[in-house]
C-alpha cells in the first residue's frame, strides 16, 4: 500500500516551465539553421528564375510552416507563441500548487 501521509510534488516540477522554455529555443535554433540553409530557394522562389508548378507548389507550403513556426515559438524571446504559453502555465501551475499544499498544512496544523 502506498504510503498516503504526505503527498509530495518534488521541485523538479518547478522546473517544467524553464524544461519547455529550453527545449523550444533549442528547437527555434535548429528551425532558424534551416531557414537559412533554405534562403537561396526563398530567394530564387521570390523572383522571376523560378516559375511553374514547383514554386507555385512550395509557396504555400512555406506559408504554412511559417505560421505553424510562428505559433509554436511566437516572433522571437516574447514568449508569445504557444510553447511560451505553456511554460508560463506551468510556471503558474507549480506556484499555486505550492501555495495550497501550505495552506492545507497551515490548516491542519493544532494550535493556526
Amino acid at each position: 500500500m502506498p504510503n498516503v501521509d504526505r503527498i509530495l510534488v518534488g521541485p523538479e516540477l518547478g522546473e517544467s516551465g524553464n524544461n519547455v522554455r529550453n527545449r523550444s529555443a533549442a528547437v527555434a535554433g535548429e528551425l532558424a539553421q534551416l531557414k537559412s540553409r533554405l534562403t537561396p530557394i526563398f530567394e530564387i522562389s521570390a523572383s522571376s528564375e523560378w516559375q511553374g508548378l514547383g514554386q507555385e507548389s512550395y509557396a504555400p507550403y512555406q506559408e504554412a510552416w511559417n505560421k505553424a513556426a510562428l505559433g509554436l515559438f511566437g516572433d522571437g524571446d516574447s514568449g508569445t507563441g504557444v510553447l511560451g504559453q505553456i511554460a508560463s502555465l506551468l510556471d503558474q501551475c507549480y506556484i499555486n500548487y505550492c501555495n495550497n499544499e501550505h495552506a492545507i498544512v497551515r490548516g491542519w496544523t493544532p494550535g493556526r
